[in-house]
């Protein structure tokens, strides 16, 4: 099977009836940011456009954002081994780093669905709230944290796929994320804020929060992303590879 076959196939299964329910969903909670920009309006009239770049991308669309990766990926996959579809697919042929790679594809749609959305939002709210013209526009957008943000979403991405794929429970998949992401989300303000001493740089989810939020060029979190990425992409693969298929 060819890589322009796999991907024509995971295109197909994106908009499976769980998948296109997920994604309103996906609309409803990242309206957070756009809450968020319309109170900063009322509160100052008038903002440079990069600090209304930095409200838009603000800590909540973080957390959601990656949380929402998490549990897409949980969802999409963890519905292939429930319904059997995946065991069928080995069975006629489908090699097993086949699928693997689909889904490396796949998360990065929803990726730069996220992003994009993130960008229409502070364009939208930018044009109709402020009355930024276009080069206003275009040079209150942070690039560099806009690329971190990808990375962040990607990464929880693969934290979603290392689940679905070592422990094959999607029901369990479902719970765990918003359990383990909110938890370390507060940790980690709080140890921000002085109030208690985690190293909380290194916990899985809010290294990917901290690079997502950050502002400039990150090494470290980049590097603790990358670890962590790498780690879940080889366990991912040899627990499909590994594993036998009865």
């Amino acid at each position: 099977m060819t890589f322009h076959q796999i991907l024509h196939i995971e295109f197909i299964k994106l908009f499976r009836r769980s998948n296109i329910l997920f994604f309103f969903l996906m609309i409803y909670v990242l309206n957070s940011p756009v809450y968020r920009a319309t109170a900063a309006v009322r509160e100052q009239p008038m903002m440079l456009s990069s600090a209304f770049f930095e409200i838009v991308t603000g800590s909540t669309l973080a957390i959601f954002g990656m949380l929402l990766l998490a549990i897409f990926m949980v969802n999409s996959i963890g519905n292939e081994f429930n319904e059997g579809s995946y065991r069928k697919s080995i069975a006629a042929g489908l090699k097993k780093y086949s699928f693997f790679y689909g889904k490396l594809f796949l998360i990065l749609i929803p990726t730069l669905l996220i992003i994009f959305w993130i960008l229409l939002t502070y364009s939208l709210l930018g044009i109709f709230a402020y009355d930024y013209s276009i080069s206003n526009l275009l040079q209150g957008i942070n690039v560099i944290k806009t690329l971190h943000a990808g990375i962040a979403l990607y990464y929880a991405g693969l934290l979603g796929l290392f689940f679905i794929s070592v422990f094959r429970n999607r029901t369990i998949g479902l719970v765990f994320f918003p359990f383990w992401f909110v938890p370390e989300f507060f940790l980690t303000v709080f140890s921000l804020t002085g109030r208690i001493n985690i190293p909380h740089d290194f916990l899985p989810g809010a290294a990917g929060w901290q690079l997502f939020t950050s502002n400039g060029f990150e090494p470290k979190y980049l590097a603790i992303v990358a670890l962590y990425s790498a780690i879940c992409i080889i366990a991912s693969f040899l627990a499909l590879r590994l594993r036998e298929e009865k």
